[in-house]
């Protein structure tokens, strides 16, 4: 596939010709009845080639076995590089799950580099420590004597970022969409992110002023800013709909809200309960309300994410979805389950093994545990009570213990990792993708290579702010 921006890809043809359209509904019917039941074959305006009316092609998502040992060894890597490889275990990631998506049959391709995200995170942090320097000197010299400046450092730097978390996140968008191609056609973002920032603090105001009511405001016209910024090739995306679509899956949270509060102050009064009583109820509220409050909040992100796609289209691409709820939130469910027990099953047995290693090799430097108990009981006791500090080589002695102790503790959280990679993350990202449609995907074979994008920090700002999408495409 050429990656020429002046010699567009060659496209296979023949897949949308009359006979092969015809050929694959006859398929898809055997399959399914209420499959591809619509004959009809139209041309295109230019005569060139023949292509099915509303022809229809769900993307696939193959699950690969690769997800859990690229997190494992990628997480052992970050302990043995005390962070530093995170950058290429997260890009690995990232192409593992672009490469298990298909698309009439063909793989999405992730080309970012471990290298661009260290570098851009580093160039990140720097730029972010000299804007919050100058922002701190500036607030000394504001002419504040009558308080304590040195107290509102932390406060002013939080609010100072605040508008950044908006900027940073389009750039770390725009990073990963520059990152995508499919069938040697980039996908683009353009710039934007000062605009992105700007508007988004004006969509942040209904927010406020309504407590979150109108959140639902703020998401939509934030997404349709970035996806109407969003290309294939040189083919626009466009994001249609309303943001009161989004508002029938956000109320239900108020709703739920204003019912639990009804319930327990009727309950309260019906049983003329004191301040204490009252405290006890609301104690035995609160855990109640806080699952309801995060099952409907799954339920916003659900419903949120499935109108959107369902409102998008690519060029004259219709796009659909009909991602199921229920399934996402049993995925979820079923996933933590299993990353549970199985993560402390792992750890039990390796890191018991870890540690007893750590120990064995403890009891040997020493000659022996009870050598080991006498050291820590008289020299260790000692050396501290004459205000000579713990003793050197006491504490030599016993670095295998604690380098197997700390090593079996970053051990736990790398086996968690790598099984909600695998167990929760990668079928949560399979029900999305396929949860879509295209209609009409053929019509993307028109697509013309796109110039590369740069995006020189590589999603460092939005990586240093700690609002990058994660290995997941969020």
């Amino acid at each position: 596939m050429t990656d020429n921006v002046d010699n567009p890809p060659i496209w296979d043809l023949e897949q949308y010709s009359v006979g092969e359209v015809r050929r694959r509904r006859a398929e898809a019917r055997a399959a399914d009845p209420k499959e591809g039941t619509d004959d009809t074959i139209t041309q295109e305006d230019d005569g060139d080639w023949l292509a099915p009316a509303k022809e229809k092609r769900r993307p696939r998502f193959v699950e690969s076995g690769e997800v859990f040992w690229v997190a494992f060894t990628g997480g052992l890597l970050c302990i043995v590089t005390l962070g530093f490889y995170r950058f290429w275990l997260v890009t690995r990631l990232r192409k593992v799950f672009a490469n298990s998506i298909r698309v009439d049959g063909d793989p999405i391709e992730y080309t970012g580099s471990g290298w661009e995200k260290m570098i851009g995170f580093l160039i990140a942090i720097t730029m972010l420590a000299i804007y919050l320097g100058i922002a701190n000197v500036l607030l000394l010299f504001a002419g504040i004597a009558s308080f304590d400046a040195a107290s509102l450092f932390t406060p002013f730097s939080l609010i100072a970022l605040a508008p950044f978390l908006f900027w940073a996140r389009y750039r770390g968008q725009r990073y990963i969409m520059g990152r995508l191609r499919w069938r040697g056609i980039r996908f683009g973002l353009t710039p934007g992110a000062w605009g992105y920032m700007l508007r988004s603090l004006l969509w942040s105001i209904p927010t406020i002023v309504t407590l979150g009511l109108l959140y639902p405001y703020q998401h939509f016209c934030q997404s349709r800013y970035i996806t109407n910024r969003t290309h294939f090739g040189n083919i626009r995306c466009e994001q249609r709909g309303s943001w009161l679509g989004l508002m029938a899956y956000w109320i239900w949270l108020y709703i739920a809200a204003g019912m639990l509060f009804l319930f327990g102050w009727g309950l309260a009064e019906e049983m003329r309960l004191g301040e204490q009583g009252i405290g006890v109820l609301i104690a035995v509220l609160w855990p109640i309300m806080l699952l309801v409050v995060a099952l409907l909040f799954m339920n916003y992100q659900i419903g949120a994410f499935r109108y959107l796609w369902d409102n998008r289209v690519i060029g004259k691409t219709e796009v659909n979805n009909d991602l199921s709820t229920g399934g996402v939130i049993w995925a979820y469910i079923k996933g933590s389950f299993l990353t549970s027990m199985l993560s402390f099953g792992v750890t039990l047995l390796f890191g018991g093994l870890i540690v007893g290693g750590g120990f064995a090799l403890t009891s040997a430097l020493f000659g022996g545990w009870d050598a080991v108990q006498r050291a820590m009981d008289v020299d260790f006791v000692e050396s501290i009570e004459a205000g000579n500090g713990p003793p050197v080589e006491l504490l030599w002695k016993l670095a295998p213990l604690w380098i197997s102790l700390m090593f079996a503790y970053f051990f736990a959280f790398v086996v968690y990792y790598a099984f909600t990679q695998s167990l929760i993350t990668q079928p949560i990202i399979r029900l999305k993708v396929e949860g879509t449609t295209l209609i009409n995907p053929n019509l993307l074979m028109k697509a013309q290579q796109r110039k590369e994008d740069k995006a020189g920090e590589a999603g460092g700002f939005a990586d240093a702010l700690g609002v990058d999408v994660g290995a997941g495409f969020g």
